[in-house]
């Protein structure tokens, strides 16, 4: 299990990746609360509509029932993120 650190979080394990970012498992140091946490790749971070679309995306999601919720977004350590409820299966 790898335990690398990023900001306020522990990742955990990878849980999948995409064209343009990549999703891990991981801890938030502060709650003590397992979530899954999508971190733009480091080189599309200097793009600045690949950045701004992928941050574009917490703020899309609504409050239903079948929308994993967003927790936090922002930017860390020179790369986006956000982090979500994680869902296991």
């Amino acid at each position: 299990m790898n335990t690398q650190p990023f900001c306020n979080y522990v990742l955990l394990d990878e849980l999948g990746r995409g064209g343009v970012s990549t999703v891990y498992r991981a801890r938030d140091t502060r709650s003590g609360k397992v979530v899954a946490l999508k971190l733009l790749k480091r080189q599309f971070q200097k793009q600045r509509m690949a950045t701004e679309r992928f941050l574009r995306e917490p703020q899309l999601q609504f409050l239903h029932p079948k929308i994993v919720p967003v927790l936090e977004s922002g930017e860390c350590e020179g790369q986006s993120f956000f982090t979500m409820e994680l869902v296991e299966g």
